[in-house]
């Protein structure tokens, strides 16, 4: 019996392409970068907190992990979907707030709406 032949009751092996990393996200990383600059050099605009940008990436990666989640499910929200999107849509509201001095008074209420929606959501998906 061959290795790849699926055995009755078993899902077939896949075969795993790469490290499993999208080749746009090398993309969007130079973009953001060379936007930086551009907008740092040509109007002497400047992160006060570049610091925050390290929030930004784990937000982008739960982001794209809800969005593999949507896609696997056919559409269908599910847990998998709603708990990545909620926490990366948190952690950017938190990366934004420190990277543009956005107000803290307005994050926490807007937190706790995506909360909500996200228990929302997981409770329509259990059904």
């Amino acid at each position: 019996m061959a290795e790849n032949t699926p055995v009755e009751g078993q899902e077939p092996q896949r075969e795993h392409r790469g490290r499993g990393r999208s080749p746009w996200l090398a993309g969007v990383v130079l973009i953001a970068v060379g936007l930086y600059l551009l907008f740092s050099n040509a109007a002497g605009w400047q992160f006060n907190n570049w610091w925050a940008v390290f929030i930004l990436i784990p937000a982008i990666g739960a982001l794209y992990r809800a969005w593999q989640a949507f896609q696997g499910s056919d559409g269908q929200i599910t847990s998998g979907v709603t708990r990545p999107a909620v926490g990366g849509l948190i952690l950017l509201l938190v990366a934004l707030t420190f990277l543009f001095g956005l107000d803290w008074g307005l994050l926490g209420p807007i937190i706790l709406v995506l909360l909500g929606v996200g228990g929302l959501l997981a409770g329509l998906a259990r059904r």
